[in-house]
């Protein structure tokens, strides 16, 4: 039977305060409705989505509808922001302290530091993965001849996108 409508009817919703069951997972948070789409988060950090994508605005890298729920490829269509921090000053043959930062939406990018003697690089030193929204400290046994140099940051997050900006400061070598 229909809701009753007027100035004297109230309708009344009961929503469910935690989903169950979404195909075969049981692991999902909470559910989202919209207007033609539906989004899903899950314990693990994931979001989920169906419902109409003809311009593929349900982010599932690809332009189709879809009735099951489909891993967003990705929320993050931004690169992170780098931050060299602070000038360093090191010694050749001794060990030389970097402490770039990288912030992102993500949890993890993938860090790489060049030192620049004026447009050349003289070295490439690859972090690795490393965590965003913290300093990182690195260290590094210097080999580069006396002299002013530039260290830059470098940063691709999870989502592939890479550095907004390039964190840059001065390393001095005596």
């Amino acid at each position: 039977m229909p809701p009753e409508s007027g100035p004297r009817s109230t309708l009344r919703i009961r929503p469910s305060v935690l989903p169950g069951q979404i195909g075969t997972d049981t692991d999902w948070i909470s559910v989202s409705c919209g207007w033609q789409y539906s989004l899903a988060f899950k314990r693990d950090g994931s979001v989920w989505a169906c419902g109409l994508n003809e311009h593929g605005q349900l982010g599932i890298g690809m332009a189709a509808d879809s009735v099951v729920p489909v891993r967003v490829v990705s929320l993050d269509a931004s690169g992170p922001v780098t931050v060299a921090l602070p000038p360093v000053t090191a010694r050749n043959g001794k060990t030389a302290a970097f402490r770039p930062r990288v912030d992102d939406l993500s949890s993890t990018a993938t860090v790489t530091i060049r030192i620049f003697k004026g447009s050349t690089v003289k070295r490439t030193l690859k972090l690795g993965s490393r965590a965003t929204n913290v300093k990182i400290v690195y260290t590094w046994k210097c080999t580069l001849a006396t002299g002013s140099y530039v260290w830059k940051v470098l940063a691709t997050d999870a989502a592939g996108n890479a550095q907004q900006s390039v964190g840059r400061a001065k390393l001095t070598v005596t």
